[in-house]
């Protein structure tokens, strides 16, 4: 039987986009659906993952693969140049995909309802901390208004184990914060809730939690997704992307 190698990014509303989030059947790199190339997989092997992802999805467009480096920096599709190093890409047209690949950092996308803008976002904590949501949605030439956001495969909120320092440092961002975490069975440690912590952004954005969906798969927990936290340097990368259709 042939590997899925995608499934469909739900959002609230149907939304002329195409968006999904890749799986692999393995939970390594190596023998996964690997889509990094910064990993120590083979590069021409990367190279052929992607042009699966391509022929899987129907997407024979341009992908705006991202040097990712965990930051705040967006970048438009017409701005765009291989390996720019940013966290997320806005797009606009029919010819390039918006794409954001992870290990347990929150993958976002955005989408106009009109489906003629849309936006990848990589969200790790010090992107999460650096507000790159926010950042993200002051480069959208719509309103936030009119915007739907899918929250992909992530560290949940029973897994994802944080130090004091961590608690403390979003606490002193925003004292709302605190109640995102909860302690956990190692001391002066606690499971921090990534997604919420996301939801609250983009509420704050505009984009209110009845246009917000997903955010329950926790990639962790599930093998059909990528996780550094579980696997270590083994773990490959899972690819979460939107074009507008």
């Amino acid at each position: 039987m042939q590997q899925e190698l995608w499934r469909k990014a739900e959002f609230a509303v149907e939304i002329p986009v195409i968006a999904g989030v890749t799986l692999t059947a393995y939970p390594d790199f190596e023998r996964g659906f690997n889509l990094a190339k910064h990993v120590d997989d083979a590069a021409e092997k990367v190279e052929q993952a992607r042009l699966q992802l391509m022929q899987a999805t129907g997407l024979n467009r341009r992908f705006l693969w991202l040097n990712q480096i965990h930051s705040a920096e967006v970048v438009l599709a017409e701005d765009y140049c291989v390996s720019v190093s940013a966290d997320a890409s806005i797009s606009r047209d029919k010819d390039t995909v918006a794409v954001v690949m992870t290990a347990d950092c929150v993958p976002i996308l955005l989408a106009r309802k009109d489906g003629k803008e849309v936006a990848a976002i990589h969200a790790g904590w010090r992107g999460i901390y650096g507000e790159i949501i926010r950042r993200t949605v002051e480069k959208l030439q719509g309103d936030s208004s009119d915007f739907y956001a899918y929250i992909g495969p992530c560290a949940g909120r029973d897994k994802y184990e944080v130090d004091s320092e961590f608690r403390a440092r979003f606490c002193e961002m925003n004292a709302e914060f605190a109640r995102f975490f909860r302690p956990s069975d190692k001391e002066n440690h606690y499971l921090a809730d990534l997604v919420a912590i996301v939801k609250y952004q983009l509420n704050a954005c505009g984009i209110s939690n009845e246009r917000i969906t997903g955010g329950g798969i926790c990639s962790i927990s599930d093998e059909r997704f990528f996780s550094y936290r579980r696997d270590g340097k083994k773990a490959g990368r899972t690819a979460t992307f939107i074009a507008c259709n």
